[in-house]
């Protein structure tokens, strides 16, 4: 297993609505994505983009199946792709609209690149900051 970090940059927000997902084979009803770009140091392993899609599948075999099959996306060069659950996306963009300094963490198990663990987060900060944040100026 190979864990690594890298601080956030900027990232980009879209919203979309598709009737098919052709290359996985599945209905789509609505989904989102975030492009997180990251900042290159020497724990990131050359990783500068993560674009996260968000889908609403129409069938379950999304959660269950293709996540452990192949984790949760794959690393491929400089970027990489993540698929999660469509429900998860509001608490993903709240970090990034409130939070700041904020890192992106990520473990790839294997040497086909797939990524076992995401975590997107901050790190020390003082107790009962509340919804602004002092530090993101």
């Amino acid at each position: 297993m190979s864990y690594h970090i890298a601080p956030v940059k900027n990232y980009h927000v879209a919203c979309y609505r598709a009737t098919r997902f052709a290359s996985i084979g599945y209905n789509l009803n609505h989904a989102r994505s975030l492009v997180i770009n990251l900042e290159t140091t020497r724990y990131s392993d050359g990783l500068r983009q993560v674009v996260i899609y968000f889908q609403d599948m129409t069938n379950d075999r999304f959660d269950r199946g293709l996540i452990r099959e192949s984790g949760l996306g794959q690393r491929t060069g400089t970027s990489a792709t993540i698929r999660l659950p469509l429900h998860e996306y509001a608490d993903y963009y709240h970090l990034l609209q409130t939070e700041k300094p904020l890192f992106f963490m990520w473990n790839i198990e294997g040497g086909a690149g797939a990524i076992q663990t995401i975590q997107l987060t901050s790190f020390e900060e003082p107790i009962g900051e509340g919804e602004s944040d002092s530090n993101a100026a």
